[in-house]
């Protein structure tokens, strides 16, 4: 398995490293919250507040389940993905899961739009925190690896370290720890 798909919180960095993963190591993008961005034409947040939660997850159930087998892509899933079980299962029989995590307050500190953000169960569950303690089981269910973002992410310098780690981890092999 040389496919990787990185699960974590909105706002720890899934896209950002994934992106720059992908371009390291010369492999395709697949971000899903653009796929149904795409899709629906709409922000995510409106999305939601269109057709509601169950509907969305559905459409990313969708996204997830739309991703051909391939061993040289890297996936970012939004954060409700692993809500989806059959999209997860088929993403977990090709692909490596890491689960990005970080403390809830360095999380908060990278979300400029939670309001606007589209968080699936934000409002209903009052507050991030909530979602946090949603998800994490959940997450930690569907990886095979869980890795800590060092201290200080995402400063650009950073996000460029934590891709060359991982590459050199799970795509090539490499035995640095986290």
């Amino acid at each position: 398995m040389t496919a990787i798909c990185l699960i974590g919180m909105p706002g720890v960095g899934k896209s950002k490293i994934g992106h720059s993963m992908a371009m390291l190591a010369g492999y395709d993008f697949i971000d899903t919250d653009r796929v149904i961005k795409r899709h629906t034409g709409t922000a995510l947040n409106v999305t939601v507040k269109k057709i509601g939660a169950d509907a969305f997850l559905a459409m990313e159930d969708a996204a997830l389940l739309g991703i051909e087998p391939s061993e040289t892509v890297i996936i970012s899933p939004g954060g409700s993905s692993v809500f989806c079980e059959k999209g997860m299962a088929h993403v977990a029989a090709f692909a490596t899961i890491l689960y990005l995590t970080d403390t809830l307050k360095h999380i908060e500190r990278r979300i400029m739009n939670l309001e606007t953000r589209g968080i699936v169960g934000l409002t209903e569950l009052g507050g991030l925190d909530a979602v946090y303690e949603q998800r994490d089981p959940l997450y930690r269910k569907w990886a095979h690896h869980v890795v800590w973002l060092p201290d200080g992410f995402p400063f650009k310098p950073s996000v460029k370290t934590m891709a060359e780690q991982l590459i050199l981890d799970y795509i090539n092999g490499g035995s640095r720890d986290l």
